[in-house]
């Protein structure tokens, strides 16, 4: 990955996600940028046209299954888009700090520490804010500004996104297609492993060695001492148990011949990219539905943000009315 789009990929986790849409705001007093350079005002703040132009780019990047936008129109709706996320970011970031929010230079830091471990080197890591382009200071205020946003939203509004139990439970009833449980196999393996698939004398090796491992179990002895005395694979020390898997979390011979299986039963010698296998299925699980008790943290953490999402977008329809807001596209 080039370093400008990993430093954009990890300011779009760090930054807030708001109505569907995330952006990145440095203040801008009124008096700091050009007439000219100036998108909007807001209660006296400048959004400037660098950070509408970044804006409507990262909106402007198709999400998986949608199309770039191209025609005039549709440009000229991301860009209504994208203005109106930074003004109502900015509203927000405002309100931040007439509730009297206030971020801690360690805070910020910390967050700049994190971003940098990220790259290979100050270097690149300068090299990637170039480009973005960004200095250090105004990263350092992109991250004031969300974590204060961030801080206000969850003291303000997080104790009111409240979610029942009633609510969970009609969401799971009422949306059965998000909680199919795929069948799944309990199963344990032996593996001759083969480092180099094109080097006959490895193959030949580890062919032996699995089928000395298969007469040793046709003779009766336990399939987990087996695979502990003579599995290359690290779940040997466990007798070769793996665990739960569904299709397509293992290779697909292997997850072939197991869910061909019976439990109790061990396959005959499955060749993969790794190398050879003895599998034995100790356990089948039909396809079926999470259970309510399983899904219901992940049901709660959903409702919760979608209810935090209205509270927050009904407070930043309130300062709008309030707002003095100048927009000076045309």
């Amino acid at each position: 990955m080039r370093p400008f789009s990993k430093l954009i990929m990890v300011l779009s986790a760090m930054c807030l996600l708001f109505a569907g849409t995330w952006m990145v705001i440095p203040a801008v007093a009124a008096d700091q940028a050009p007439a000219d350079d100036k998108v909007a005002l807001v209660n006296g703040t400048a959004i400037s046209r660098a950070q509408f132009n970044q804006g409507v780019s990262r909106m402007s990047k198709p999400q998986p299954g949608q199309e770039q936008p191209e025609a005039k129109d549709q440009l000229k709706q991301v860009q209504a888009q994208a203005l109106d996320a930074l003004i109502r970011n900015l509203l927000l970031y405002q309100a931040s700090q007439k509730a009297g929010v206030k971020i801690e230079d360690k805070a910020i830091d910390e967050q700049i520490g994190a971003l940098k471990q990220r790259f290979p080197s100050e270097e690149e890591f300068n090299q990637a804010l170039a480009q973005v382009p960004a200095t250090v200071e105004t990263l350092r205020q992109q991250i004031r500004e969300q974590m204060a946003i961030r801080q206000y939203i969850d003291k303000e509004f997080a104790d009111k996104a409240i979610v029942s139990e009633t609510e969970a439970k009609a969401y799971y009833d009422e949306h059965p297609e998000y909680f199919k449980a795929p069948a799944q196999v309990k199963a344990s393996h032996i593996l001759a492993k083969v480092e180099e698939q094109n080097n006959a004398d490895q193959k030949a090796a580890a062919l032996d060695k699995i089928k000395k491992a298969q007469k040793r179990l046709e003779g009766g002895d336990d399939f987990a001492t087996v695979a502990k005395e003579m599995s290359d694979c690290p779940s040997s020390s466990k007798g070769g148990e793996l665990g739960y898997f569904s299709r397509g979390q293992m290779a697909k011979p292997f997850e072939d011949a197991a869910f061909a299986m019976k439990p109790g039963e061990t396959s005959g010698i499955v060749e993969t990219q790794f190398g050879y296998h003895l599998i034995r299925v100790e356990e089948q699980k039909p396809e079926g539905k999470v259970e309510l008790a399983q899904a219901q943290p992940k049901i709660e953490q959903y409702l919760k943000r979608q209810k935090l999402m209205e509270l927050v977008n009904k407070q930043v329809s309130e300062l709008e009315k309030t707002a003095k807001i100048e927009k000076f596209l045309d």
